[in-house]
């Protein structure tokens, strides 16, 4: 028995808790791997509905901006159950010539509306809604609204890609021509 004692070797118990410890550490490699690729696909996917509903709010703020009234002929009105508003703007801004607030023949109506998951966009004042300010996500019409608050607008978009959901606000008021 002495000289089995003396010779070097794997045991087959040694060579199988090996094999057990690297498919343990290979398993929570690749379960921390996992986590992390769907971590990355789900803030890429809020990445896209921020970027799209952000370009839609601020293409409606700046058309708010740029809309002009008074307290007798306001530039902002919802309608629809706060699912669609216009705005009343100078068409043409001459920064030789002063606006006409007091002729609103001018003017361009601007229109909004939250329809068939997207938020549509007329800009040529024909009734005719051409252009969705989104291309990628859609619009959750349940949970998007423009409500009027005096002369500020709020606005809440609630946008869905790849089942994730993500809401952007925003405000914002048209100048008065009493301000100016």
């Amino acid at each position: 028995m002495g000289r089995f004692r003396k010779k070097r070797g794997i045991t087959l118990v040694e060579m199988l808790l090996a094999t057990l410890l690297i498919s343990v550490v290979f398993m929570a490699v690749s379960a921390l791997y996992i986590a992390s690729q769907r971590f990355c696909l789900t803030a890429n996917d809020k990445v896209i509905i921020l970027y799209e509903l952000q370009y839609a709010a601020d293409h409606v703020y700046k058309n708010v901006m740029t809309g002009i009234g008074d307290k007798n002929n306001p530039a902002i009105s919802v309608a629809l159950g706060n699912l669609e508003f216009s705005v009343r703007h100078i068409e043409e801004t001459d920064p030789a010539q002063s606006p006409t607030y007091s002729d609103y023949t001018d003017d361009t109506n601007l229109r909004y509306k939250i329809e068939d998951n997207a938020l549509l966009f007329d800009g040529n004042d024909d009734g005719d809604f051409e252009e969705s300010l989104v291309s990628k996500i859609t619009v959750v019409s349940d949970e998007s609204s423009f409500s009027l608050s005096g002369d500020t607008l709020t606005i809440s978009l609630t946008g869905q890609y790849n089942n994730q959901k993500l809401t952007v606000y925003s405000a914002c008021y048209p100048r008065l021509a009493s301000f100016n």
